[in-house]
């Protein structure tokens, strides 16, 4: 993760590792783990609702599936 600027912007980098580990998770996989971080949000008083979970896990799994096959990284700018 970069330095957080004054203005809030900031970048979280996924490492090789979660990146590849995303790309190739299957279905089950990915449900499992939106599962269990819908669970364990739940427990720090954040609510995120299990379905959307489940779909921001597939977006980033497909987007890091598409990003090793370029060779490429993936990252996130917040602003």
């Amino acid at each position: 993760m970069a330095g957080q600027e004054d203005d809030g912007c900031v970048v979280f980098a996924l490492s090789p590792r979660l990146s590849a580990t995303l790309a190739e998770a299957e279905r089950p996989e990915l449900e499992r783990a939106a599962t269990a971080w819908s669970r364990r949000r739940k427990e720090d008083g954040e609510i995120i609702d299990g379905e959307v979970a489940k779909s921001i896990l597939s977006g980033l799994a497909a987007l890091a599936g598409t990003a090793r096959s370029r060779g490429e990284g993936v990252y996130c700018w917040v602003a």
